[in-house]
């Protein structure tokens, strides 16, 4: 099948990156790949190449405009193709975030064959606030792949206290910048993330570490491995994660607002220390839960299924012709978003998004 992923930006390790360089690792061992976005880094454009994945940038490029399906991420850039004369048989759009601007669904969602989103609460907040049916939407949650499924690590156990930390973060809290003060000495705190060390999470560093203090995606990588986690960061947390809060915090995608529970650095020090031994105690059961919700070619597979069994839809611009005002909306937005390279405003993405269903609502 020849696919085409499309993505604001490839240019840092953070989640829509991520989260589409893995679906394409999956993709590209048995289909046609190709991914456009606005800007690609040389990092990732040598990533991509080495999976046999083409990466165009859409502004200075000249790629192919017809394709069987189309996964489409952050709404402007699918409008702007349509407008270019994007033609796809079956079209998916995708929302990696319930909060996010950029992730929200194109106001004719409805020509899609379905919706994917990251959570319950993505599909809760997109009933709500845009009327979008839930069974419209598909729950596909953050991947683990399988690599970290496989790999062998902590083959002598875990120590009854951490020795090594890892904190993963691009938005990290003052409460965890100074959580060294607050610990035994002999603990070792690494901080890795946008402030720091900023590099792609991998099973070999992760394993490296007796816990994990993160939200989001690094909790499943960490689960998938089989190493205690602690959700903090910048909204709060829960704290360890354990068989009793799994569900509410799968919910809201491990991000910390399942709680927004804050607190003071030395109450963190303290749950760390005092928590530890349960936590290792609970990783086997947690492991098996994240990857039956979680495991990548699991869930790419019961993905591509749903695809394949999808009608022909045959999507292009004189099918949108009633929608024309919404892609002039969209396609303006996205020449605003290329000017300003990733610096656009969510304010600015929120009106005329508000404007577009406040239009077809009348």
């Amino acid at each position: 099948m020849n696919i085409l992923i499309t993505i604001a930006y490839l240019d840092g390790w953070s989640g829509a990156p991520i989260q589409i360089y893995e679906y394409c690792q999956y993709l590209s061992k048995t289909n046609q790949v190709t991914v456009l976005c606005i800007n690609a880094s040389a990092e990732f454009k040598n990533l991509f190449t080495k999976i046999n994945v083409n990466i165009f940038e859409i502004t200075k490029d000249t790629y192919p405009l017809e394709y069987d399906f189309v996964y489409s991420f952050h709404f402007p850039i699918f409008s702007y193709l349509i407008e270019k004369g994007l033609s796809t048989k079956k079209w998916v759009a995708g929302s990696l975030s319930p909060v996010t601007k950029l992730e929200s669904f194109p106001s004719y969602w409805e020509k899609a064959n379905f919706l994917t989103v990251h959570s319950g609460r993505s599909i809760e907040l997109n009933n709500m606030h845009f009327g979008i049916p839930t069974n419209s939407m598909k729950l596909f949650g953050n991947p683990i792949p399988d690599e970290y499924a496989n790999y062998n690590h902590h083959k002598n156990g875990f120590p009854k206290i951490p020795s090594k930390i890892g904190i993963v973060s691009n938005h990290i809290p003052n409460e965890l910048l100074k959580i060294k003060k607050y610990l035994p000495k002999k603990i070792k705190i690494d901080f890795i993330g946008y402030h720091k060390k900023y590099i792609k999470i991998t099973p070999q560093i992760l394993s490296t570490y007796d816990l994990i203090i993160t939200i989001g995606k690094t909790v499943q990588y960490s689960l998938g491995l089989g190493i205690p986690i602690y959700e903090y960061d910048i909204f709060g947390g829960c704290g360890y994660i354990t068989p009793q809060n799994y569900e509410p915090e799968k919910f809201r995608n491990f991000c910390g607002l399942a709680t927004e529970r804050k607190l003071n650095t030395k109450s963190i020090a303290n749950e760390i220390l005092q928590g530890y031994e349960s936590a290792v105690q609970n990783i086997d059961n947690l492991k098996s839960l994240a990857l039956n919700d979680f495991l990548l070619s699991k869930l790419m597979k019961n993905f591509m299924d749903l695809v394949i069994a999808a009608p022909e839809i045959n999507l292009s611009k004189e099918k949108l012709k009633d929608y024309s005002l919404e892609l002039n909306h969209d396609t303006e937005t996205f020449n605003l978003m290329y000017l300003l390279n990733k610096r656009f405003l969510n304010r600015l993405i929120d009106f005329i998004r508000k404007k577009i269903h406040g239009r077809k609502n009348k």
